[in-house]
Formats: C-alpha cells, sequence, structure tokens
C-alpha cells in the first residue's frame, strides 16, 4: 500500500510538472510579436490542439440575441476534405449553443454527442466557456474523432487555457472583433471596398507582368433600384444578402491556394478578385454564378421575386497593368452587358469601342467587336 501511494504521489507530481511545462509554453508562444491579434490567438489554439490531442479547435465570442446561431471568430485544426469541415463545423455550433445555455466546462463522450444529435465525426469534446467578470464571453470548443474522455491533465490544460484567453486576451480578442468588422460590410459580411482595394493593390503590386494573370469581376444586380421602389428598402437588403450567399458558396467551392476574395463594391456591385486565374477561367466561373442566381428565386409576402445579374470581367496583364486600368475595363465591360440587355457576362477583350457607356482603352488599342455570353 504504502509502495502503491508512492508510485501515485511521483505520477501525480509528473503529470502537474508536465501540465505547468505545457502552460509555460503556451503562455511564452501568446507573448511573441504576431501581425496581428487573430493571427495571436490562432497560434495559441493550434499549440493547445496539439498538446490535448484534438483534432480541430473553434473559438466563439457571445452575442446578446440567444436565438442566433453561433458564429465561430476562428477555427482550424486537422485539415479535411471540404464537405467534412463544413459538417464538422456545424457540429461545433451545435456545442457552442449548448455551452452558451449551460457556461459549464464540460467533457462530452460519444454517448453524450448523441444527445446532442453528433452522431458521426466527432467522438469526443472538450467545452470551455470564457468569462469576463462573472459573466459568459465566449466558448472554446476543442474535437477528436476519437471517442472517450478528454484526460484530467488534458481537460485541465483546456480549463486554463479558457481563463488565460478571457483574462489576458480579452483586449485581442476584442481588438479582433473590431479588426474584423473594419474588414467586412455588416450587410452581407462580405469583405468590404476598402479591405477589397488593399488585397487587389498588395496582389498586383507582387504580380509579374509576365508571369502568372490576375482576374477581376465587377457583378452588379440586375433592376435593383425598381426592387428598392416596388418592394421596399428592406427587401433590396434581402436581395443583396441572397446574392452574397450565392457568391460566398460558389467561390468556396474553389481552392483555398486560389486565394480568392469577394466583396460588396458599393451599392448592389459586388467584385471578384482571382489571383492567378485567367480570363477564360475567370468567365467559367462568373457565368456559373450568373446560371445560379438566375435559377434562384426569394419568397417576399407570398410573392416569387426572380434575381439576374450582369457582369464584366478583365485580367491583368492582357488588359492593363495598373489597378485603375483592370477596374476600369472590368466596370466597362459590366455596363455594356447591362446595356445590352442584362442577365449576361461580358469580357473586357469583347468591348465595343464606340459604345455610348464605353470610352478609348486607357492603352489606346482599338478593341474588337464583342462575343456576348447571353443567358441563354
Amino acid at each position: 500500500a504504502f509502495k502503491l501511494q508512492d508510485v501515485i504521489t511521483t505520477e501525480t507530481y509528473e503529470q502537474e510538472l508536465q501540465l505547468t511545462r505545457e502552460m509555460l509554453s503556451l503562455r511564452t508562444l501568446a507573448d511573441q510579436q504576431y501581425e496581428s491579434s487573430l493571427s495571436m490567438i490562432e497560434s495559441f489554439l493550434k499549440h493547445l490542439c496539439q498538446l490535448v490531442d484534438a483534432d480541430r479547435f473553434a473559438l466563439f465570442l457571445s452575442t446578446s440575441d440567444t436565438q442566433t446561431t453561433p458564429t465561430a471568430l476562428l477555427s482550424g485544426g486537422k485539415v479535411f476534405h471540404k464537405g467534412v469541415v463544413n459538417e464538422w463545423q456545424d457540429f461545433e455550433k451545435r456545442l457552442a449553443s449548448h455551452l452558451f445555455m449551460h457556461s459549464q466546462p464540460a467533457s462530452l463522450d460519444q454517448g453524450f454527442l448523441r444527445k446532442l444529435k453528433i452522431e458521426k465525426l466527432i467522438g469526443s469534446a472538450g467545452l470551455i466557456p470564457l468569462f469576463q467578470q462573472n459573466k459568459p464571453m465566449g466558448a472554446l470548443c476543442l474535437t477528436r474523432s476519437d471517442a472517450g474522455y478528454f484526460v484530467n491533465r488534458q481537460f485541465e490544460l483546456s480549463k486554463w487555457a479558457g481563463g488565460f484567453l478571457a483574462e489576458t486576451i480579452l483586449k485581442a480578442l476584442t481588438q479582433a472583433a473590431v479588426e474584423r468588422d473594419a474588414r467586412m460590410d455588416s450587410l452581407t459580411d462580405l469583405a468590404n471596398r476598402r479591405t477589397f482595394d488593399q488585397i487587389m493593390e498588395k496582389e498586383l503590386g507582387q504580380a509579374d507582368p509576365s508571369g502568372k494573370e490576375c482576374s477581376l469581376c465587377l457583378i452588379d444586380i440586375d433592376n435593383f433600384k425598381k426592387i428598392n421602389d416596388g418592394h421596399g428598402h428592406l427587401v433590396g437588403d434581402e436581395v443583396l444578402k441572397h446574392v452574397a450567399r450565392i457568391l460566398r458558396d460558389e467561390i468556396s467551392h474553389m481552392r483555398a491556394t486560389d486565394r480568392p476574395l469577394v466583396a460588396r463594391y458599393g451599392g448592389e456591385e459586388f467584385a471578384i478578385l482571382l489571383p492567378g486565374m485567367n480570363m477564360a477561367g475567370a468567365q467559367r466561373i462568373l457565368e456559373g454564378i450568373r446560371m445560379t442566381v438566375e435559377k434562384s428565386s426569394l419568397l417576399i409576402t407570398g410573392k416569387t421575386l426572380r434575381i439576374t445579374i450582369s457582369g464584366g470581367i478583365s485580367t491583368y496583364p492582357r488588359h492593363a497593368q495598373t489597378i485603375a486600368g483592370i477596374i476600369s475595363h472590368a466596370d466597362k465591360a459590366m455596363y455594356q452587358a447591362k446595356s445590352q440587355g442584362k442577365n449576361q457576362i461580358v469580357l473586357a477583350s469583347e468591348l465595343v469601342q464606340d459604345h455610348p457607356l464605353i470610352t478609348q482603352d486607357v492603352a489606346g488599342i482599338t478593341l474588337p467587336k464583342p462575343k456576348v455570353i447571353s443567358s441563354n
């Protein structure tokens, strides 16, 4: 019995020592210099995942609206197929909703997960509430495919990390949310014009005129003024959100390495930046978006509202080698698409020089007669 007690004491001491070392490694990681608050938090949580043998993490900030589905401020970890990641993230939202309701740390096994209707992918989860002045301010979800519980050391480290995030990194979390709001359009949850311009300037600034191409797509919702005048601005907002959802969904099917960026460009206009994408690739993507929007519909006060879009495409360095030139060409192509019947896509290389809305190419090149991609 005495020998057994000595073994238990030694093992307990070793576990406490290991826990202390892991806490110090996380604290040291958080003290390093990062480009942004989000980068620091992401590195912190990735390292935490490794220490507790979790596959993925998701960090949520609480909102005053308990009916709203939680949206992760940050999520990441093991890379899966996109369809698997989307379903995994839906389960994480379900776990966050459960945690916001109960506000208690919990290590969940497969049996409990089934009660939350999580019957695949995730085999165990660690849920850690984040408090500030005894008020819930966030939730940390650590998940893995293996069944069972997080062992005591892993769970204790996760709870410490939750407290560290809430107390020490609160300013970083707040700043991260502010940074995100500054980058995003509040209505459509797409990047705003300022963010788009900054990224476009960066992409084209790094581009080699003799290297890879970069395409710009400008999109305008057809007859949007009539929709606003006939149905009201609230319906107009729903139309904008509807088109934004389609844009996000269509672009999400692209490879992450393509670095696509979708933004609300202003009013009823949207923009898509496609680094490394030639004109033919951009044409295929934008035509797919146009067809999806055309086939979709919105049910407004019992009536079906059909929506179409018109778009223009220009490509660097094919059509211009300046940001102003690329934007100008895409804008002219978009307006030509609208003036020729709407619900179609026009390429910058197909512009009609003597069209009333089109001026001479900035490089002084005479442009050929267009071959318009019609809705048929």
